[in-house]
């Protein structure tokens, strides 16, 4: 398949300024281009395999992967099955920071991950970028954990289609295609309003299954996907975790820690850690919403540290009304 044919002829799931990259690079790069077979695999850390998901994603290895270092579907399920077959993985980790890809490949994927969550835990973490396809496998594991920059979302389809008649004209070249009776909708034209109509419906069908899936993933509806998503674009760390795109803001360490990944010392102290920014957020929400605790603590900081000690058992609390 050419690059031409690889980046026009099928409809994308990909951040909108990755795509505008990809055929500027594709066009500078010209015919010819010659691709390895991948060489990824997943790495095992302490029972937890970690399985990256880098740069724009293809079914399989392509001109895409040698241009932009992507990953492709096949690698990826390949990785997935050897980790599940593995006794000595406990704990699988999709490391991502990724604008998405074809969206060819990508549903049956995901739904491989949904479904391996109940041989094994599946988590992902998205250290710069989980948009579009990417964030359609994230979705797809139990636990999303993304830095506090990273960018994710931008949950629906784009094609593109070219419109070549001026330059074969001045070319001197025409090309005329015929099409069987049969089949009046196989070449639709995106320059006249019916051709346009049939293709906005192919695309549109296909985002129709990428807001399902993702409803079902998340376990919400798909008007809250819809509405709540980043309406196609991407949304930055908090941001995302507070509209629901993700679970938790953290590294690739605290998530390889979470997994069970890291010695027993420090996922205790990851516990402690843990059960420490619960409290503190607890008593943030109830010193915002009880007048009568602001009266008796002016500061936060002192109706914290009242209610750590009281925890600890260093105070008794004698009255609360």
């Amino acid at each position: 398949m050419s690059l031409h044919t690889e980046l026009f002829g099928r409809p994308w799931a990909l951040h909108k300024e990755t795509f505008e990259s990809l055929i500027r690079n594709a066009h500078a790069a010209g015919p010819g281009l010659k691709f390895p077979a991948s060489q990824r695999k997943s790495v095992s850390q302490d029972g937890v395999a970690v399985i990256d998901i880098t740069g724009p994603i293809t079914p399989r290895a392509s001109f895409l992967s040698l241009l932009f270092g992507g990953t492709d579907v096949e690698t990826i399920q390949q990785d997935l099955s050897a980790a599940l077959a593995d006794s000595s993985v406990n704990k699988i980790v999709l490391n991502i920071d990724s604008p998405g890809g074809v969206v060819s490949g990508v549903s049956p994927l995901a739904d491989q991950i949904f479904s391996a969550r109940s041989i094994k835990p599946i988590e992902s973490f998205v250290s710069g970028m989980g948009a579009s396809a990417a964030y359609w496998l994230a979705a797809a594991t139990s636990h999303i954990t993304i830095s506090d920059t990273a960018l994710v979302g931008s949950i629906g389809v784009v094609g593109t289609a070219i419109d070549d008649k001026a330059r074969q004209q001045m070319q001197g070249v025409i090309f005329h295609q015929i099409v069987s009776s049969n089949a009046p909708k196989k070449r639709p034209d995106p320059a006249t309003p019916e051709g346009l109509q049939v293709l906005q419906k192919e695309i549109d069908s296909l985002a129709s299954v990428f807001t399902a899936k993702v409803a079902r993933y998340r376990g919400v509806n798909e008007m809250k996907v819809n509405s709540d998503f980043g309406q196609g674009g991407v949304l930055v760390g908090v941001e995302a975790v507070r509209a629901g795109l993700a679970d938790a803001i953290g590294t690739f360490e605290s998530t390889l820690v979470s997994s069970g990944a890291m010695p027993s010392a420090a996922r205790a102290t990851k516990k402690e850690e843990q059960i420490s920014m619960s409290l503190e957020e607890s008593c943030a929400a109830q010193w915002r919403n009880d007048p009568q605790i602001r009266e008796e603590f002016v500061t936060l900081e002192g109706f914290t540290a009242y209610t750590r000690a009281a925890a600890a058992g260093s105070v008794k609390i004698l009255r609360r009304v």
